[in-house]
């Protein structure tokens, strides 16, 4: 059985372990996926771009959801809170958000004069799957962190574990149970009870699929290889950890039709995996084979 470790909350240069991981996990994943978009040829502004309305609308929407799908009580009595895009974010409504956003960004271009921005149809829809492509082969890379974030506050508890069991953590029932020891910013707590952490399940999965993935960026794939690969795989392991989430305490989700909000948006997900998948044989064989803007 694994310590319960955890970071207090601004021990990390004054914000949340959690933040710190996700930005920081954000940056190192954007500079692979800058590297890849010029290997591959891309048009690099024009990605930025991209990045930009997905991480934007990620954020929005992830935050939205997590308030309209996860706490509707509260969303009800307090409609402001959808506001405050730091209290609570919902991964699979992140998803969410960077498909709106990419689809925003395939179809608007953005134009700012001084402080006045304004919205256009392009003239022509630009190739999202090209995009999709690098996102998909770099994001696990920022997902080990993000996880990593949440396994720090614990954020994602689960199911109470048997004892002795090697995924889950010797779980304090509070603030006396068990000594704490520090390392560092890092708090090591010996609970008295046995609990899954589902962050960290995740984050053990991410490590490997991220590693799996980065040593085949120098390789040529079909187009939607990468988009596929991320779909195939992440959905069923989210949709079997989320039968491990917590129902004995007052953070546990909300069901809906016996499945929670994550697990429906992963059978969407799985499919459209399968539907890329299908489709893999009749593109073209890398991500430079798609023209873009700026490349004629």
């Amino acid at each position: 059985m694994l310590p319960f470790v955890f970071a207090p909350d601004g021990v990390i240069f004054g914000i949340s372990p959690w933040a710190f991981a996700v930005f920081f996990g954000g940056w190192v994943g954007l500079h692979f996926a800058e590297r890849l978009a010029t290997k591959q040829g891309y048009d690099v502004p024009l990605f930025h771009t991209a990045v930009a309305w997905v991480v934007m609308t990620g954020l929005v929407l992830g935050h939205v959801l997590d308030e309209v799908f996860y706490h509707p009580d509260i969303l009800i009595e307090h409609p402001s809170s959808l506001l405050y895009l730091n209290r609570g974010q919902s991964s699979c409504g992140g998803f969410v958000g960077a498909i709106v956003g990419g689809l925003f960004w395939k179809y608007f271009d953005v134009k700012r004069r001084g402080i006045a921005v304004s919205f256009a149809r392009r003239p022509r829809p630009l190739a999202l799957l090209p995009v999709a492509e690098i996102m998909m082969a770099t994001f696990p890379v920022t997902w080990v962190f993000a996880r990593l974030g949440c396994a720090l506050v614990h954020d994602h508890p689960g199911r109470l574990a048997p004892a002795g069991s090697w995924l889950a953590l010797a779980w304090p029932t509070g603030p006396e149970d068990g000594i704490v020891h520090a390392l560092g910013p890092l708090r090591f707590v010996y609970g008295s009870t046995s609990r899954y952490d589902l962050g960290l399940i995740e984050c053990f999965f991410a490590i490997p699929l991220a590693l799996a993935l980065a040593a085949t960026w120098r390789r040529r794939w079909p187009l939607g290889f990468y988009t596929a690969v991320v779909c195939l795989t992440y959905a069923p392991v989210r949709f079997a950890l989320d039968f491990l989430r917590v129902t004995d305490l007052p953070e546990a989700d909300r069901r809906y039709g016996s499945l929670t909000f994550a697990q429906w948006f992963c059978l969407v997900l799985f499919a459209v995996g399968l539907a890329v998948l299908g489709r893999m044989r009749s593109r073209p064989s890398r991500i430079a084979d798609v023209p873009s803007p700026g490349r004629g």
